[in-house]
């Protein structure tokens, strides 16, 4: 079992630490905010590789309140070449990630060839995110579905990763879930859920994004190479448009980013693959 990986880095850092990913995770926001950072993705696609957008709900949840919507989406992803969206979620707010999702899909059908898209459960308990979950398993058009970094946290009670292993086993009680799961986004125990889900057989999950390997090296926070561990957690909301890494930052990076690949069955090679 592999688990194909994008690393998120700031503009200044796309060649050197996010394309150390075997995919690719663009932010809309950032897209449509800068042509650099659109054309590096369109780049990437053009050569073979996998690029998901995201909607840019955590980075925006704070003003925005909730997923970009669908034009606004639509419009990135001719930028940036992405195969695969993700679909307008409102965080804790099952009902009204229902009613977004499909919403985002009615209108994506009118102009959408060819892109496949991402569903992600939210909700404020346990049942209320397995009733979201349920519901947009079961929506058509939906390709695949996002376990979030946070609401399953506070669902399940736990830190990211628990919660997530947690989470995800629950939905592989009766077999490998219809819908192939990507984990949005981690924190300093990505490499740890990593190697457990693969090692609990958790053969739903096809896929993972973090900031975490370039934004914990940014504040010198190094991860543990027995453990595969951070030893504390950073700050939220990392900065991806002006951070610079030092030398030696970006080798603390670029080492934590290996420890994720091999936590995920990838060689240390780089290059990239597309997933079904």
């Amino acid at each position: 079992m592999v688990i194909d990986i994008a690393v998120i880095a700031s503009l200044a850092h796309l060649h050197d630490v996010a394309a150390c990913g075997n995919i690719d995770m663009a932010l809309t926001h950032l897209a449509l905010r800068h042509p650099s950072y659109a054309a590096h993705h369109a780049a990437r696609a053009a050569a073979g590789g996998t690029v998901i957008l995201d909607n840019s709900a955590y980075e925006l949840a704070d003003t925005l309140g909730s997923g970009l919507d669908a034009d606004t989406v639509l419009t990135a992803a001719s930028l940036t070449g992405a195969a695969e969206v993700v679909c307008t979620d409102v965080p804790y707010d099952g009902p009204a990630t229902i009613t977004a999702t499909r919403r985002f899909l009615t209108q994506a059908a009118q102009a959408a060839g060819g892109l496949r898209f991402m569903a992600v459960p939210q909700g404020s308990t346990r049942a209320e995110w397995l009733a979201c979950y349920e519901t947009l398993t079961a929506m058509p058009g939906v390709h695949s579905i996002g376990i979030s970094k946070l609401s399953v946290p506070r669902c399940w009670g736990a830190g990211i990763a628990t919660a997530r292993l947690g989470c995800v086993a629950e939905l592989h009680q009766h077999g490998t879930p219809p819908k192939p799961l990507h984990l949005l986004g981690g924190d300093g125990c990505l490499p740890a859920e990593l190697r457990a889900h693969r090692e609990r057989g958790h053969a739903g999950v096809r896929s993972s994004d973090s900031s975490a390997a370039f934004w914990y090296a940014r504040l010198g926070i190094s991860l543990d190479p027995a453990t595969t561990v951070m030893p504390r957690s950073a700050p939220p909301k990392p900065d991806l448009e002006t951070t610079r890494l030092t030398p030696a930052q970006l080798t603390a990076a670029r080492a934590s980013i290996t420890m994720i690949r091999d936590a995920a069955g990838l060689s240390s090679a780089l290059a990239g693959r597309r997933h079904a």
